[in-house]
């Protein structure tokens, strides 16, 4: 190369300002020059695009390795019950005589709740009002034994400790009751005795 532009460079100062061809042997040499600049081009964009794969292969083989934690299935119940009223009565029919005790009655009993398995998990709430009478044989009639409704509001639930800040779980049952007034008979105290006794001996 060096060789070249010299002679061309002595050319020049001889040749009065005219062009002259290059030589075969100029030719080649630039030729070969060409083909030298092309190859080193060819290989480092063939080097680029292997390790653009080798990266791409290796991400996609990550990916096929990866696989995402296994979440534990769970299963949730949920409740609502709702009664308007609800009436337990008791009677004495030992030896064939239908002899009335008490009755109880709930009204407007509303529950609900939720139960989570299988890590049992629960919440639940209930509110009734109950009402209780008694039967007094001296009259035949029914008198009352709870003077006024007694109201009970019950709420339970088992969960992670939200005081502490901890997985650790916590239960928790909360009872609410209005006052419960009692009014009652020396006559409803012996049937109960009279129930009892024959229940003793006839069980």
């Amino acid at each position: 190369l060096n060789e070249t532009f010299q002679s061309t460079e002595e050319d020049e100062n001889t040749s009065d300002g005219k062009e002259q061809e290059l030589t075969p042997k100029e030719q080649e040499r630039i030729e070969n020059l060409a083909t030298a600049l092309e190859k080193i081009r060819t290989d480092e964009s063939m080097s680029h695009h292997e390790s653009e794969n080798s990266i791409g292969d290796s991400i996609s083989t990550a990916s096929l390795h990866f696989s995402p934690p296994s979440v534990p299935s769970s299963t949730k119940f949920q409740v609502k019950i709702t009664m308007p009223q609800t009436r337990f009565t008791v009677i004495n029919d030992l030896q064939g005589m239908d002899e009335a005790l008490f009755r109880v009655s709930m009204t407007n009993f509303v529950a609900g709740g939720e139960l989570v398995s299988p890590k049992t998990l629960f919440d639940f709430h209930c509110n009734t009002s109950i009402l209780a009478d008694y039967f007094d044989t001296s009259v035949n009639l029914w008198n009352r034994l709870l003077i006024q409704p007694w109201e009970i509001t019950m709420k339970g639930s088992r969960a992670p400790s939200r005081r502490f800040k901890s997985d650790r779980l916590s239960s928790v049952l909360d009872l609410e009751s209005f006052p419960c007034c009692i009014s009652f008979s020396e006559q409803f105290l012996v049937s109960l005795a009279s129930a009892a006794r024959k229940w003793l001996i006839y069980a």
